[in-house]
């Protein structure tokens, strides 16, 4: 069997940590904590700068958490794949209609192509872009606080 590098060979997700550093209401903004499985990431880089602090995950905080937290995040898995599938098939399929379209109302194989397929991948950036505004503000698909591992002292 072939062992990759930073994954769990029993297939499950590592358990996504974090620190809570500010709460909001029933949300709690947490800072991801890097884990060994992030090694294997190619977007680790992103998600751990290094000029930078790393980006709070905005989560729902139905274990109560409190500032200074050390909690674990859950992720549903469906939204992911919708998630993945928006991101990268939505432009794909654009690009491949605006280059049908191109060439059908320009008559012209390679120019209306070229053209048609070039503004069929901004519509479905444009498209991405709007979704990812409309999939931000729903609690549905926000990660939750799992369960606190360890508590501050002091927070009460």
């Amino acid at each position: 069997m072939i062992k990759m590098r930073g994954i769990d060979p029993s297939g499950e997700p590592p358990v996504e940590r974090g620190e809570v550093v500010e709460l909001a209401g029933d949300i709690a903004r947490v800072r991801p904590h890097h884990h060994a499985a992030c090694e294997a990431c190619g977007a680790s880089s992103w998600c751990f700068p290094d000029s930078r602090p790393s980006p709070l995950i905005d989560a729902a905080n139905a274990c109560g958490a409190h500032v200074g937290d050390i909690v674990s995040l859950r992720r549903e898995e469906a939204p992911r794949i919708g998630a993945a599938l928006t991101v990268f098939g939505l432009p794909v399929a654009t690009t491949i209609g605006g280059a049908i379209v191109g060439i059908s109302a320009s008559g012209q194989e390679v120019q209306g192509g070229v053209a048609g397929s070039f503004a069929g991948l901004a519509f479905g950036m444009l498209l991405v872009r709007f979704i990812n505004k409309f999939a931000s503000t729903s609690a549905r698909l926000r990660p939750q606080v799992d369960e606190i591992l360890e508590t501050q002292t002091g927070s009460g």
